[in-house]
């Protein structure tokens, strides 16, 4: 029996879409269905796999860079024509917003963020690549477009495709 190897067993837990780079082969892969475990894994993992791009695409957005530089704009006048009243809200809005937060309850709340974050990252990735793993029709699909396949004892074997 020839080993799957560490790297195959990696790339199918923690990639991103458990699917290669041969287009044909990753529509066969849509077509497998996720199970529970796989989907909850993905939503914990959304705010680390899916808001960056949401982020950046909004950034493209004409209507989101017009609302951006017209206010932009208008702070920019506001300040220009009345510097001193501009000071005076920015001071005022300053003051009311930090009013009872401290630098260290800033720098704890940053903390605990940060460790949620941290968290419930590594938790989702576990909880994706173990459903991955339960998930046998996704798991023969994987490795069939990697080169192996079951034999007669339901162990991988090397076809010789990579």
């Amino acid at each position: 029996m020839a080993s799957v190897g560490f790297i195959n067993h990696a790339k199918l837990a923690f990639h991103r879409n458990a699917s290669t780079h041969n287009p044909a082969l990753r529509q066969e892969r849509q077509a497998v269905t996720k199970n529970p475990c796989e989907k909850a894994g993905d939503a914990m993992l959304l705010q680390i796999t899916h808001l960056p791009g949401i982020i950046k695409k909004l950034s493209y957005d004409p209507r989101v860079q017009t609302l951006a530089f017209t206010g932009l704009a208008m702070a920019s006048v506001q300040a220009m024509f009345y510097p001193s009243a501009t000071s005076s809200i920015v001071q005022t809005a300053y003051s009311k917003l930090l009013k009872n937060v401290s630098l260290e309850t800033l720098r704890s709340s940053s903390k605990v963020s940060a460790y949620i974050l941290s968290m419930l990252t590594v938790v989702g990735t576990g909880t994706r690549a173990m459903g991955r793993f339960t998930n046998s029709q996704l798991m023969e699909h994987f490795y069939m477009c990697h080169g192996f396949k079951l034999n007669d004892k339901g162990e991988l074997e090397r076809t010789g495709r990579r």
